[in-house]
């Protein structure tokens, strides 16, 4: 990220759906808080877990939210992020990535409670905190795992190669009734010598014996 200078400020800030109904008094305080900075295109700007106090208001360009690596929405000009560490200092909740370039209004913690002292900029807040929460509300976390972990495996990054795991083909066999006549020792020394099967739960589990 590296800072920029607007030509104009004050349109900018006018601009801006949440500044729409502020006084001219109320722009130059807001214009005494905010900073400008530049974001490069696929540049993570908040990561889930991570501490931090800053929030962000979108100038120009377009971001995606994702949690635990789900898409939950986009964002452009005119949205804000990052509110949630700026009001409780907290870890970010989610993980905002730029999709465009991106010019952005930053808001440290400290000055964060000075837009909230204006009516119009609380009240557009809210709104915008409530519609999220309404959206967060769907989204119960075995959903976001569902959605992660049942999405198509890309193979060698080429999508149309892509293929869902549960479709993957069979790996691994069960061990005929012969292998369980033998000694329970016998039957581990299997493993090792490749004469006993290695059963599917072995690779769904990532579970290798390497010692005996």
């Amino acid at each position: 990220m590296m800072p920029t200078i607007s030509q104009s400020r004050t349109d900018t800030l006018r601009g801006l759906p949440m500044f729409k109904t502020s006084s001219d008094d109320e722009i130059a305080l807001i214009d005494s808080i905010v900073e400008e900075i530049e974001v490069e295109s696929h540049e993570v700007v908040l990561r889930e877990n991570e501490e931090g106090s800053e929030s962000f208001i979108i100038v120009n360009g377009n971001a995606v939210v994702t949690l635990a690596g789900v898409e939950l929405t986009t964002l452009g000009p005119g949205d804000f992020f990052g509110e949630m560490a700026a009001l409780e200092g907290g870890p970010r909740t989610a993980t905002v990535t730029a999709i465009t370039a991106m010019d952005l209004l930053v808001v440290d913690q400290a000055d964060f409670s000075a837009l909230l002292t204006q009516p119009g900029v609380a009240a557009y807040m809210v709104r915008a905190m409530v519609g999220r929460l309404r959206t967060a509300q769907d989204v119960r976390p075995r959903d976001l795992v569902a959605l992660r972990d049942f999405a198509p495996v890309v193979k060698d990054d080429d999508p149309s190669a892509s293929m869902h795991v549960w479709k993957e083909p069979v790996r691994g066999a069960y061990p005929g009734a012969e292998v369980f006549g033998l000694t329970g020792i016998e039957q581990l020394e299997g493993f090792f010598k490749g004469t006993t099967p290695r059963s599917p739960i072995l690779r769904l589990t990532g579970i290798a014996m390497e010692e005996l």
